[in-house]
């Protein structure tokens, strides 16, 4: 249920990084905590929270601080490419959204909203922004988001996200090899 985003990891904590005007889904399950940072401030950025159904959970959230908007209204005509993309890849209808509005356009540097799932989902981030206007100082900036789960995966079993939809796996065997056709347009991802 996510989309094409990695993450950066330093021990058992998982760094995502976004900036104004784009989205990024996570799976989170039950006990994980997330935190947001608002970089260098002024950066817009809500929050949808989902089951794995496609229900909207954002109450159940428990939240370390208090948030700026407890619900916020997503119009769809607003939404970022990369969120209505997220949105529609999972089947979510965009007519009746709500979001938690974790920061608003004049929020500090180093803000930052905490909070702990209490079951599992997966959440969209979607950093607001777009291009500069020219007389005004609102340059879209970075929102970082810290996961830290409660049931880590090993370093050594850490793979990276599929670049494309996977239309086929190959595990081709140590001290062997193996032919395959790639047609153009087609992604191929080699994990060794």
């Amino acid at each position: 249920m996510s989309n094409i985003q990695s993450a950066s990891y330093a021990g058992d904590i998982e760094t995502y990084q976004i900036y104004g005007g784009q989205a990024v889904s996570i799976e989170l399950q039950h006990g994980d905590s997330v935190e947001i940072v608002d970089v260098e401030g002024d950066q817009q950025c809500n929050l949808l929270a989902f089951d794995s159904k496609g229900s909207m959970i954002n109450n159940s959230l428990e939240w370390n601080s208090k948030p700026s908007s407890a619900s916020t209204e997503i119009v769809s005509a607003d939404c970022s490419d990369m969120l209505k993309a997220i949105l529609s890849h999972n089947k979510i209808d965009t007519n009746k959204l709500s979001g938690i509005e974790l920061f608003k356009d004049k929020s500090r540097a180093d803000s930052r909203q905490s909070f702990v799932i209490d079951k599992d989902a997966w959440c969209v981030f979607d950093a607001k922004g777009g291009p500069m206007i020219v007389d005004e100082q609102d340059s879209p900036t970075e929102i970082l988001i810290n996961v830290s789960r409660a049931n880590p995966t090993k370093p050594s079993e850490r793979l990276p996200e599929p670049l494309a939809k996977t239309k086929k796996e190959i595990r081709v065997k140590n001290s062997s090899a193996m032919a395959y056709k790639v047609k153009a347009g087609e992604y191929i991802q080699i994990i060794d």
